[in-house]
């Protein structure tokens, strides 16, 4: 299998209103469907820190050329959303899903379906934030490199033993050190083997403002699982993905996401690091969450008939 970081989709973009007259990025790529009488939910991407909603381009283009009308949201003050200078690093974890939460009304209203959200790091919090209160507004949630419920404490031994520059981003309340050089990025987000031009292409897009407010909100316990998991069909629609080399949400933490929302089954996908969507093989996970994705379909079928 060949691996590109381009496609040949197209995208367009529109703006959405959310909360606090905050106006949100939306770039989409419409599904060639060619299964007749076969309507697909819609799928929302939500990035994590540093990154907005360009960093879903593989997977838009490659899930549209598969039926999939994609959409990839850039949360407030990240990409071309509304940015506010003296909130950027305050905004809450809670204002955040209020943008998912605006963002998949402006998705039912316009095509009618209940979306498929799929969150990264940051925005698996995010999406788990949103679904104490709005499990029933979607299709499915799949979890990629997620922060667990219980908080991304647990993982910071780990982060300083494989990410030097981890030590000196806490003791300095500065987390952008972790990828404030091209090196550094590489050794928090990728594997080895992405090439330096795709590093550098990357490494340029990221975000310098962070959001300590969140971070904080994060370390620990931030979600309420039993919220959650009391939606009757929770367990069938929570998808799980992890990367091998993932050095930020390493394996025993998304295994523990797994058993936190009551055993949910998982997967690892093999050479890819944290950036499971920019990194060399990120075919590699986009088919993965397309298998997962095409199981509860077929289960949810399977339960109407």
């Amino acid at each position: 299998m060949s691996y590109s970081s381009k496609n040949l989709f197209s995208y367009k973009t529109v703006f959405v209103e959310s909360t606090d007259n905050i106006q949100l990025e939306l770039i989409f790529s419409i599904g060639r469907n060619n299964i007749p009488n076969i309507k697909l939910p819609p799928l929302l991407f939500v990035h994590g820190l540093y990154h907005a909603a360009w960093c879903w381009e593989n997977f838009l283009g490659w899930f549209a050329s598969r039926g999939f009308d994609c959409f990839a949201v850039s949360l407030r003050g990240h990409g071309n959303s509304t940015k506010i200078e003296s909130k950027d690093s305050s905004w809450t974890l809670e204002q955040y899903a209020e943008d998912v939460s605006s963002v998949v009304t402006y998705l039912y209203a316009n095509t009618l379906s209940k979306p498929i959200i799929i969150g990264h790091a940051m925005g698996g919090a995010i999406c788990q934030k949103y679904l104490e209160s709005s499990f029933e507004r979607i299709t499915s949630c799949v979890l990629l490199c997620s922060i667990p419920p219980t908080g991304s404490i647990h993982s910071l031994p780990y982060w300083i033993s494989n990410t030097p520059a981890t030590l000196f981003a806490l003791l300095l309340r500065s987390s952008y050190l972790l990828i404030s050089t091209p090196e550094r990025a590489q050794k928090s987000f990728f594997s080895s083997n992405i090439p330096q031009d795709l590093l550098n292409e990357y490494h340029s897009k990221f975000e310098t403002t962070v959001n300590t407010k969140v971070n904080m909100q994060t370390l620990t316990t931030f979600v309420d699982v039993k919220k959650i998991m009391k939606e009757k069909n929770f367990s069938s629609s929570m998808i799980i993905i992890g990367g091998e080399k993932d050095c930020i949400i390493p394996i025993d933490a998304v295994e523990k996401l797994g058993k936190t929302y009551g055993g949910i089954k998982v997967n690892i996908v093999r050479d890819v690091a944290h950036d499971v969507m920019l990194e060399v093989k990120w075919e590699d996970v986009a088919m993965v969450i397309l298998k997962r994705i095409q199981e509860k379909l077929m289960e949810k079928c399977a339960k109407i008939y």
